[in-house]
């Protein structure tokens, strides 16, 4: 079973959404078993209380830089156990991973602009 985390920003609305899937089996070897929010008090974590899932806060204010942030985030996550299934993604998963977490992590804007896209970098020319 993998163990999956989620990171909020908010509401959480699509927290509800994979909660609601995982409810009804479609999320098929894997659990969500933690969720982080960016900032106290977001419903989301309401939201994963009343799932039953442990709910904590990391702060990007909290750290005096981007590195220690990360640490932190990281070090939370092992110790919850979370799943890292492929250490070896390419470059394009990462850039599209840190695209859908930049509410968590920053408030910036993507560099690339292909970021997030379905496009793979070895297909262009």
């Amino acid at each position: 079973m993998l163990n999956i985390a989620v990171l909020v920003s908010g509401g959480g609305t699509n927290l509800q959404a994979i909660l609601d899937a995982e409810a009804r089996g479609e999320i098929p070897g894997g659990k969500v078993t933690l969720v982080v929010a960016s900032k106290p008090g977001v419903f989301a974590l309401e939201r994963a209380k009343n799932a039953g899932v442990p709910g904590i806060v990391v702060r990007r204010k909290d750290y005096e830089s981007s590195e220690d942030f990360d640490a932190a985030l990281l070090k939370e996550l092992h110790d919850y156990q979370i799943d890292d299934h492929d250490q070896q993604c390419n470059a394009c998963a990462a850039k599209a991973h840190a695209c859908c977490l930049g509410a968590f992590f920053a408030p910036e804007e993507p560099e690339d602009e292909t970021c997030g896209s379905n496009e793979d970098p070895q297909d262009s020319p």
